[in-house]
């Protein structure tokens, strides 16, 4: 994606010259790589970003005919840029696939995000903000300065970018390059013009871009609608590739020694979806929740359910009550998305505790991990992370363990008895099965997930049952399993976890 600032006369030509030329470019620093020296497609995405703005600065200097010959060699008719074109400018991100290894290069603030099966998201790209510290400090080395509006001189708003002839000294095109492997559970890749995160906030564009992922263009429009609805009234650009086909390919030829055997593409349409419960028009949501899907039925019979606690919450509660009451909007809004992308029941809450159920140990055991690591990157306010019992704790090998709320979770599998609520209207369990998982969550610690001997049973069952359909591959384990939405949500939160480095390994 290329994005200029638009000029006096109406439109960037600067983003038109670096569309038509940047390909070339970069072919040509692809073909010199040399393997002695280990030379990477990251060096040569870092060289293409300079070597294209040297030839943007250079033609300055150029008669027009020799610009034109230089800018474009193609049947269409080349981007003659003017003096004023040269003074502006313009942003560019650019993503480079070599089999599964991702390069996403970018200079600017045109980002880019990618959207995995969990509903989490990963930003791809850095905002080159002039009022960020290193970028201050660097401008200020260049003889440059930032005003009290966060601008580059006052003229830009971004530190580096294309073009800019005059304050080439500060401004510069050296890229902020991400290489990443692509792998199970990523969906779709985002890269959209700066009006658009201006407006949205990526947990907005993320719940949009999934309830629209079997049509992509549905999902742009829809994201450009609500950016326009939130004011915006820039141009914007909106571009959205899905990734999960990329893994298609590979599922029977990438097999790893992990839990199910053969990790394959994540969410695919074929994975038939638990039961989820007619939306009323009556029924009243919160905004997040509503963007989800819908709420799965209450599950009966053999199920999972899961009791959740935060660890010291008294004692955060009586030293301060409004930082907590705000991490416990943030603590809930985590577990009940999760509950709605997995495919959980919430059966009810006490205080700050949570009951759940789901209808397979695998779909329980993914929401207990997905909820633990999305706990570690909630935005929790300063009191709390300040507080000892919220404060980040590092492991031996310098991994995040504890950070804000540490939540303690007991898991257990069994025939619970089901009634529903009459006040509430909403299934409810009791019997020993429902005491024995309570007994089990007093248990854990805040960040820990404990398990009954019966649930620990449940998943092997579920890997030696199911893994080997997978493992097979025939035409006739596909074909036992076709129309059984119960194996295959089990098979899709097995992969889910294998993902996630997940393994079963005796003791």
């Amino acid at each position: 994606m290329f994005d200029g600032q638009a000029t006096t006369s109406g439109g960037s030509k600067v983003a038109k010259y670096l569309h038509e030329n940047f390909v070339r470019v970069f072919s040509d620093e692809i073909k010199m790589l040399n393997p002695a020296v280990h030379d990477t497609p990251v060096d040569a995405l870092r060289r293409a970003f300079l070597s294209l703005n040297k030839e943007l600065a250079s033609g300055g200097t150029q008669s027009v005919e020799d610009w034109s010959l230089l800018s474009h060699r193609g049947s269409n008719p080349p981007a003659v840029l003017t003096q004023a074109d040269l003074n502006s400018g313009g942003v560019a991100t650019v993503m480079f696939l070599e089999h599964m290894e991702l390069y996403v290069a970018n200079v600017g603030d045109a980002q880019a995000i990618l959207i995995q099966s969990d509903g989490s998201h990963r930003t791809l790209t850095r905002k080159h903000d002039p009022a960020e510290s290193s970028e201050r400090q660097r401008i200020r080395d260049a003889g440059g300065w930032v005003s009290r509006q966060g601008k580059l001189n006052d003229i830009i708003g971004v530190s580096r970018a294309f073009g800019y002839v005059q304050l080439l000294a500060v401004v510069q095109a050296a890229p902020h390059i991400t290489q990443l492997t692509l792998k199970e559970r990523d969906e779709i890749i985002i890269i959209a013009s700066s009006e658009l995160w201006e407006y949205l906030s990526p947990e907005l564009v993320v719940d949009v871009a999934r309830s629209e992922r079997s049509d992509l263009m549905r999902a742009a429009q829809r994201l450009r609608d609500l950016a326009m609805a939130f004011g915006a009234t820039g141009k914007i650009m909106i571009m959205m590739m899905g990734v999960s086909d990329q893994r298609r390919g590979d599922h029977v030829r990438n097999r790893g020694p992990t839990l199910t055997q053969s990790p394959t593409s994540v969410f695919d349409d074929a994975y038939l979806p638990n039961k989820r419960i007619k939306r009323t028009k009556e029924a009243v949501e919160d905004s997040m929740l509503r963007r989800l899907e819908a709420e799965v039925q209450a599950p009966a019979g053999e199920i999972s359910v899961v009791f959740t606690d935060i660890k010291g919450s008294t004692a955060l509660w009586e030293s301060n009550q409004s930082a907590m009451r705000s991490a416990i909007r943030l603590h809930n809004e985590v577990l009940r998305r999760q509950l709605r992308i997995i495919g959980g029941y919430e059966v009810k809450t006490e205080g700050d505790a949570f009951m759940v159920s789901f209808p397979t140990a695998t779909s329980a055991l993914l929401w207990c991990f997905s909820v633990q690591a999305q706990l570690l990157e909630v935005q929790w306010p300063s009191e709390i992370l300040n507080h000892t019992i919220g404060k980040e704790v590092m492991d031996t090998d310098n991994n995040l363990i504890f950070r804000g709320l540490s939540v303690r979770m007991g898991v257990h599998f069994g025939i619970p008895v089901c009634e529903h609520d009459p006040v509430t209207r909403r299934m409810d369990y009791f019997g020993p099965m429902v005491n024995k998982t309570s007994r089990i969550s007093s248990t854990a610690d805040g960040g820990q997930i404990a398990v009954s001997a019966d649930f620990i049973s449940e998943i092997q069952r579920c890997l030696e049952n199911f893994s080997e359909a997978d493992r097979q591959g025939s035409s006739a384990s596909e074909e036992q399993h076709e129309m059984d939405s119960f194996a295959e949500n089990i098979r899709r939160d097995l992969r889910s976890l294998s993902s996630q480095g997940f393994q079963v390994k005796p003791m």
